[in-house]
């Protein structure tokens, strides 16, 4: 009888044997790996947890504390107005704690004066805000409600002209109009004086009145006496250059001119005075 060696014999027990085995090992180096990683995780967490812990507490005691009021508004920018007037609109905000300050907010009071376009704003710690101001640039009056306006050249109302202002074009016939027509006439308005000093230069120091009654045209009164001119509302120096270059032959050839019309391209178009007098009659 031939004996089965002993390896064969036992085979199955040892290979169930090793298996519980090498289970075993294999617990017990990813419960190590598990260590190492928590240790490493611990290493880095721990120090980042106190950091943020000690930032929540620095801002909170930011928040708090009363060593960063505000105590001084320091003004740049303002010419028209003056610092104290913009200084004087964030009387409110002294005191507060400056980290706290909404910027925005106190931008936005700073633009209710008229001047002012637009205002930037920017904190000076310990106790110091910086307002930093661009003011409207006038371009015309205009006869509002009956009063004297100055108004910038995106057609806003700045305040009433003061006796040292001075003098533009002044812009009439809007007190007759709804608002929405009212604040496109005026921009209009102030587009075309902008347009006519960019292109005749000299001849827009002459000009006194601006009739803006009507959308489809701007009725022009000059300083010195002459004609009525009747500019194109959207392209006002249109044939303005050629009728200052002929306007003396014209009065030469028809005489006393009541009024020139000058909206269409390539084209003066001339009433003489002679012919309203006719039609009066």
């Amino acid at each position: 009888m031939t004996r089965q060696p002993l390896r064969d014999r036992d085979a199955p027990g040892l290979r169930y044997l090793r298996g519980r085995g090498n289970r075993r090992v294999r617990k017990v180096r990813r419960l190590r790996g598990l260590l190492r990683v928590w240790k490493v995780l611990l290493w880095h967490l721990v120090p980042a947890a106190l950091l943020v812990l000690g930032g929540i507490r620095g801002i909170r005691h930011l928040a708090s504390s009363t060593s960063f009021a505000l105590e001084t508004v320091e003004v740049q920018g303002a010419l028209r107005t003056t610092p104290t007037a913009i200084a004087a609109r964030l009387q409110p905000f002294l005191g507060d704690n400056l980290p706290e300050l909404d910027l925005e907010e106190v931008a936005a009071r700073v633009a209710q004066d008229p001047w002012v376009l637009q205002a930037s704003v920017k904190r000076v710690f310990p106790h110091t805000l910086r307002v930093i101001v661009t003011e409207r640039t006038p371009a015309a009056w205009a006869v509002l409600d009956g009063l004297v306006q100055l108004v910038d050249e995106t057609g806003v109302a700045i305040g009433p002209v003061g006796s040292d202002a001075r003098e533009f074009p002044v812009l009439t016939g809007l007190d007759a109009l709804g608002s929405d027509a009212r604040r496109a006439a005026l921009q209009r308005g102030v587009r075309a004086v902008g347009r006519l000093r960019q292109a005749t230069r000299s001849w827009i120091e002459d000009v006194s009145e601006m009739d803006l009654s009507l959308s489809d045209r701007i009725g022009v009164v000059t300083r010195e006496p002459g004609p009525l001119v009747l500019l194109d509302p959207e392209e006002a120096e249109r044939n303005v250059g050629p009728y200052l270059e002929l306007r003396r032959e014209i009065e030469d050839d028809v005489g006393p001119i009541a009024s020139v019309d000058l909206r269409w391209r390539d084209r003066i178009a001339v009433l003489p005075l002679s012919e309203t007098k006719l039609e009066s009659n």
